[in-house]
């Protein structure tokens, strides 16, 4: 640690030693005038000159009108093709946006025959009408019910053969305390 903190000292003094002479190098050149006030002003002004000429006219143009009209032509025949290309790729995403929206029409079908299968077969299973409504409402829910029908399915064999094996009167005795339940 001891090391860093000498290094980091040592940094700052010579940092120190060098900004501040830099500074006052800047500043005695700056007021010596030897450096420019504007310089980007000179600089639009000398662009200026060039373009008008000393005597404010216009500079001539020491291109032919010939080569200016080729140039101008190629600009417009790359800029065309330029164009060309863009077209071409926004009708390719065009394209592409008509097929996923195809696929998205298509899965939609798909899914709403599905829900109609879906809805169709609880209804008979429960016997009593389901619609789609309760189907995503309450899908949970109906999950549940499957599930408790399908472990009172699995029971049903046990339950016969424990029947079976009952003698008839303690059947009958079972019959006549489950009615009376009700």
């Amino acid at each position: 640690m001891k090391i860093l903190g000498l290094i980091g000292k040592g940094y700052c003094v010579a940092a120190g030693l060098l900004v501040a002479p830099i500074a006052i190098g800047i500043l005695i050149a700056h007021f010596s005038g030897m450096l420019p006030e504007q310089p980007l002003q000179r600089i639009v002004q000398a662009l200026e000159k060039e373009d008008t000429g000393e005597n404010g006219e216009e500079a001539p143009v020491d291109e032919p009108v010939d080569e200016v009209q080729d140039r101008t032509a190629s600009d417009e025949r790359s800029w065309s093709r330029r164009l060309e290309q863009v077209g071409d790729g926004i009708l390719a995403n065009l394209k592409d946006v008509e097929a996923a929206r195809a696929k998205v029409a298509r899965q939609e079908q798909e899914l709403q025959e599905l829900v109609q299968s879906l809805t169709g077969v609880l209804s008979t299973l429960f016997e009593e009408p389901v619609t789609e409504e309760q189907l995503f409402a309450s899908a949970d829910q109906l999950v549940d019910r499957l599930r408790s029908m399908g472990k009172s399915e699995n029971r049903m064999p046990w339950m016969l053969d424990t029947l079976k094996s009952m003698k008839p009167r303690a059947v009958a005795g079972l019959r006549g305390t489950a009615g009376c339940e009700e």
